[in-house]
């Protein structure tokens, strides 16, 4: 039994190690403002960079990967920038651009990542989005303590303490502007469930 419990986790973590390493993938081909569209490590033939090549690759994700993990709006915790787009025209009330989710380079990259998933995995789901977007948020807070920068990791001690429930709460706010279809439909069916109508 032990044996098998330890076989299911070794599984377990590489499906997870995968999906990451896939949201990765799309990450890169959708963000914009990036030049370079891989990770300093293998070439997209799959042999080893050139170090003057990986220094490249670097220096183009530590310019641009802070701004587009940075917020739009201060007072929203998540209103990221690769996630959130703003209305040209501004809040009257405030004089502010509007902060809307979500930017049509997220919908794209999206879309990709669900299309790559197992045919029973395709369904939107908020924790989904949630996993999606907090994986994307992870990998872009670049550490630069060491001597050589590395990418963000999901770490579930970082984003714990009920951040992803605060984030599937901001989603699912109807006063939290969208024109994504998706986050409607999730937005409708969380409303029937509240009101107990299994119907929708």
């Amino acid at each position: 039994m032990r044996r098998l419990k330890t076989e299911i986790n070794a599984i377990v973590r590489d499906v997870y190690t995968y999906e990451r390493q896939a949201i990765r993938f799309y990450a890169l081909a959708f963000l914009p403002s990036i030049t370079h569209r891989q990770l300093p490590f293998r070439t997209k033939f799959g042999g080893p960079v050139t170090a003057a090549v990986k220094e490249e690759i670097l220096t183009d994700h530590l310019e641009h990967f802070p701004t587009l993990v940075s917020l739009f709006d201060a007072t929203s915790e998540f209103s990221f920038r690769f996630l959130c787009g703003v209305t040209q025209m501004a809040n009257p009330i405030s004089d502010t651009p509007v902060v809307y989710i979500a930017n049509g380079n997220f919908i794209e990259m999206y879309t990709e990542y669900k299309l790559s998933l197992p045919m029973t995995l395709r369904t939107d789901t908020i924790d989904l989005v949630v996993f999606f977007i907090i994986s994307i948020a992870c990998w872009l807070k670049m550490d630069e303590s060491e001597d050589e920068p590395s990418y963000g990791e999901y770490s579930y001690r970082t984003y714990s303490g009920g951040y992803p429930e605060r984030m599937k709460a901001w989603l699912l706010d109807p006063a939290t502007p969208t024109a994504w279809p998706v986050l409607h439909e999730l937005r409708k069916a969380a409303g029937a469930q509240d009101s107990g109508d299994e119907s929708a």
